[in-house]
């Protein structure tokens, strides 16, 4: 598959179609609290204002093949991050749901699925997101570019991008190495 790389010169920020659910607009918790066992079945458990843990760990996959993809607590504390300083502002920017694909997946799952050996998938700091629509996609896509230096990503990937830029999914992570990388990847 090609692929185009830019990296972006910005300070870090301090301090696939597995899933697909779309997040809240009405409900604000504080951050779920404990270690994470035995919650990833509630579908009401809200990690963040927009996101329940449920839709981060979420795949027909692992449900088919009866693989458990509970996260462990630094997969965790990763997931969080991960909705704290991308997801949730990234949310608020656009305005309207935002569908995850594909976020947390356990070794087993990952490798049942075809993601990479080093997928930050794996790891809890990377979620393959998308809006409504395509061009809603889209939409993210530029306010994820536009905001970059707020949202200290450390990976964007519009993934297989049709003649016209419009990508059919964004996988966005977030992790130590602050590498603001944009990747393009095309149908």
């Amino acid at each position: 598959m090609p692929t185009t790389s830019t990296t972006f010169n910005s300070p870090p920020q301090r301090g696939s179609g597995e899933g697909v659910s779309p997040t809240s607009t009405t409900f604000n918790s504080p951050p779920l609290r404990g270690s994470g066992e035995g919650v990833c079945s509630g579908e009401g458990v809200f990690i963040s204002r927009h996101f329940t843990l449920a839709e981060l760990t979420r795949s027909f996959t692992a449900q088919q093949r009866g693989l458990d993809n509970r996260p462990s607590p630094e997969a965790l504390r990763h997931l969080q991050a991960l909705v704290n300083r991308v997801l949730d502002p990234l949310r608020q920017l656009f305005g309207a749901p935002i569908y995850v694909n594909s976020g947390y997946r356990s070794p087993e799952l990952n490798a049942a699925v075809g993601g990479a050996a080093n997928s930050q998938h794996t790891l809890g700091e990377a979620a393959d997101i998308r809006g409504a629509t395509t061009g809603e996609t889209r939409r993210l896509l530029g306010l994820a570019l536009a905001h970059a230096a707020d949202l200290g990503f450390d990976q964007l990937i519009a993934e297989e991008c049709d003649a016209r830029g419009f990508p059919k999914w964004l996988h966005i992570s977030y992790g130590d190495r602050h590498r603001n990388q944009l990747i393009f990847t095309k149908r």
